[in-house]
């Protein structure tokens, strides 16, 4: 049998290789050079929201859904959103804030942003005029809103404030003919949500 020397100094050496060869390079106590942010959205129904998120060094990113944004850079982040249609309805944003600090942390900063409708339809009816005679239907509103109909007539979009509401007015006239007079059953104030 023959016997292998080695020097004391190269099995001391191959120790200390084999025992960091089981380390890792990451220790899991570090904290995370990076953070996240959590963006809850409600609403529009059955649609896409349309939420933009912007920050350092030119970021940018469109978020439709409720996500949460990883990997970011620490720092301020912008958040804007712009109304979203669907079905010829408005729905407008309401943002929690516009801004956000993310900071390098595994807990994520938040945001929501809330959809709400913000336009109505209005579906004026008008009947009983013999044929042939026009109505004369003024709808006016804020903003300087004024449309004119002579018949049954959808109007649509009529937008409100943040989904607070306005107020529409719908106003006639008398038609006269040789045998009659007809009158409008309005006028009406209309509350448009």
């Amino acid at each position: 049998m023959r016997t292998i020397w080695m020097p004391s100094t190269a099995i001391v050496l191959a120790a200390v290789v084999t025992s960091l060869e089981g380390c890792s390079s990451s220790d899991s106590t570090a904290p995370p050079a990076t953070g996240s942010l959590r963006i809850t959205v409600s609403g529009p129904p059955g649609a896409p929201a349309a939420i933009t998120v912007s920050g350092p060094a030119g970021y940018s990113r469109l978020i439709t859904a409720t996500t949460v944004v990883a990997t970011l850079v620490p720092g301020t982040y912008a958040i804007s959103a712009t109304n979203v249609v669907i079905d010829n309805a408005t729905y407008g944003a309401a943002l929690s804030s516009t801004t956000v600090t993310v900071v390098a942390s595994s807990t994520p900063a938040t945001a929501s942003v809330s959809y709400t409708l913000m336009s109505g339809t209005l579906a004026l009816g008008v009947s009983g005029l013999p044929g042939g005679l026009l109505a004369s239907v003024t709808v006016t509103g804020p903003g300087g809103f004024t449309q004119t109909a002579t018949a049954s007539q959808t109007f649509w979009k009529m937008v409100s404030n943040a989904g607070s509401g306005y107020f529409f007015a719908v106003s006639g006239i008398p038609w006269a003919s040789r045998s009659s007079t007809f009158f409008s059953v309005i006028p009406r104030t209309i509350f448009i949500v």
